[in-house]
């Protein structure tokens, strides 16, 4: 066995890699299409649907920890902040 066929045999291993994980993705993806919720909390953050979403493609085409992803998740928190101003004041408004 020379040098080039174990090069050809890592090239076949990663490229199997690839296909599986790109088959998990498009899986995880299906199932997130099919489900009314959008995180699993429920419903709660239906305001803030599509920066959820935004924020989750991200990470499955770039990767967790990604800094092309930062951008979508801070759009994503500060949504989630006014979010739960929202609910205090509706909140402390019914409880008066």
């Amino acid at each position: 066995m020379n040098l080039s066929d174990g090069d050809d045999e890592i090239k076949r291993k990663l490229a199997d890699r690839m296909i599986r994980e790109k088959r998990i993705r498009d899986q995880r993806r299906q199932r997130r299409k099919q489900t009314s919720a959008t995180s699993k909390f429920g419903n709660g953050n239906a305001m803030c649907k599509e920066e959820h979403e935004e924020s989750l493609d991200c990470i499955e085409n770039y990767g967790r920890g990604s800094p092309i992803c930062e951008r979508s998740f801070e759009i994503y928190k500060e949504c989630l902040k006014t979010q739960r101003k929202l609910r205090l004041a509706r909140n402390s408004a019914v409880n008066r």
